[in-house]
């Protein structure tokens, strides 16, 4: 990328116009170096093409052209991985000027986070940062303060919130040592963030008016995969006899193509004088399994390339073949642990041989967790290094890759040697690879009226079922 800057000033990604197996083609909007135009790039080759200018300058002051660019993933990491993670995408705040690429991609926190852990292994940033909308750290969303958090704390343990209340306000203020409206200000601005983190979590599950699209139901039953529909229907009529929630992982197709794409739902009947008249549900993505398992397979490769640099030899690639109990790790993952690339086989009990006695509960019942809920997953434990016996930190990420029936047939991810990093490098590292919340895909939200046979979809919902 860096060779374009001989011609370009800057160039800004405006969309994509093709993602094909082995390439991508963008729009973007190019300003040249004076006495440049793009006839005078060469060094096409293998890694780019220019296939067709879309707008030119119109005027002497205007500098602006908005070229359609293909770039071949056989020439580019970066380029290969968005070949792969469908899910992620290039957003039109992505620039190339001379201070460098700026480059942002966004999609489902799970796609989002292999993305950019494949990225690093071959592409180490000068600034990282990553954000979510999700609003999971209460503090640092500066919902409320300290000082706020202390006062509700103190009244907490002092017994004001218990059921029914057997203190005053003024009790409550002489306990904590604060006047009385200092006191019932923080305790009434906590209560009402509290309420609208609550209701901005739940509401559209519970709120019908929150939903924007209506289908006929009967059309969102055609959708479902012919060989799933059974399944689906006969868990679901289940769920409605035995007034329980239920679970299904199935294929629908999605509403504005003909192409399958898996979803797990959750949904819970509700009912009325006895009858049942609506199912409020949750639907996930979980096309971001299939995703993670084709960067997974190219982060092993960046691994191995990456293996002889320094800058990358605390992180390794490892997959895990659910039903063959293969594994396969990177060199550089060997290194990690301290074994010998032909003479240490993690297969079978392998692995947790090397794991500290007292996780390895902790990592099977990680293990055993994921494989039953397909969400991504995160463990630090500590092992012991079968060359020289050292006591090391070990962190791994991992997502959960599926067969076309949802069901689990590996585990890969990445690991890293956390021993040595510093508390700020820790808070890194958090930021790198994120919770469990985090790590799982998108959510939407929908609402089955059994009396008029329709059902609503949240913007969310609808994204995943049909955009």
């Amino acid at each position: 990328m860096g060779e374009l800057l001989q011609f370009v000033d800057h160039a800004q990604f405006l969309g994509y116009s093709e993602r094909g197996d082995d390439h991508i083609e963008i729009l973007a909007k190019v300003v040249f170096k004076d006495g440049f135009s793009p006839d005078d790039i060469t060094f096409t080759g293998d890694f780019m093409e220019i296939v067709e200018v879309l707008a030119a300058p119109q005027s002497t002051w205007s500098k602006e052209w908005v070229l359609q660019i293909r770039f071949l993933a056989v020439a580019s990491d970066l380029v290969e991985v968005h070949t792969r993670a469908r899910s992620a995408s290039i957003t039109p705040e992505s620039t190339l000027d001379q201070g460098g690429l700026n480059y942002i991609v966004r999609g489902p926190p799970q796609s989002v986070g292999m993305v950019v852990a494949a990225l690093r292994m071959s592409l180490k940033p000068d600034r990282f940062s990553a954000l979510s909308v999700e609003p999971n750290r209460i503090l640092e969303n500066r919902l409320v303060s300290p000082q706020q958090l202390r006062v509700v704390k103190s009244a907490w343990e002092v017994g004001w919130y218990e059921n029914p209340r057997s203190m005053k306000m003024a009790d409550l203020a002489r306990e904590i040592g604060l006047s009385r409206s200092t006191v019932s200000e923080h305790l009434n601005r906590v209560e009402t963030e509290m309420v609208k983190l609550l209701l901005n979590a739940v509401g559209e599950h519970v709120d019908d008016d929150a939903m924007q699209e209506t289908y006929p139901l009967d059309f969102m039953w055609a959708n479902i995969h012919p060989d799933d529909y059974l399944m689906v229907r006969k868990i679901t009529d289940d769920s409605i006899r035995n007034k329980e929630p239920n679970s299904i992982v199935f294929r629908v197709r999605k509403l504005n193509s003909k192409e399958y794409r898996m979803v797990r739902t959750t949904s819970n009947p509700f009912y009325e004088n006895g009858g049942y008249v609506k199912m409020y549900g949750t639907v996930e993505d979980l096309s971001g399994h299939q995703d993670a398992a084709e960067v997974m397979k190219l982060s092993m490769k960046i691994a191995n390339n990456q293996k002889n640099t320094t800058e990358f030899q605390n992180y390794g690639v490892w997959s895990w073949d659910v039903n063959e109990d293969i594994f396969e790790w990177s060199d550089s993952l060997y290194e990690v642990i301290g074994a010998v690339v032909g003479e240490f086989n993690p297969a079978q009990d392998g692995f947790y041989e090397i794991i500290e006695p007292s996780f390895v509960d902790q990592v099977r019942a990680k293990r055993n967790e994921a494989l039953r809920t397909l969400e991504s997953f995160e463990a630090e434990f500590e092992i012991i290094r079968p060359d020289n016996g050292e006591t090391r930190i070990i962190r791994a990420i991992g997502s959960v890759a599926t067969d076309n029936q949802g069901n689990a047939v590996r585990l890969m991810g990445l690991a890293s040697d956390v021993t040595g990093l510093t508390e700020a490098e820790r808070v890194y590292q958090d930021t790198l690879m994120g919770d469990q919340n985090k790590l799982a895909g998108e959510q939407g939200s929908y609402v089955v009226d059994a009396i008029e046979r329709t059902m609503k979809l949240s913007p969310e919902a609808k994204r995943i079922l049909g955009n």
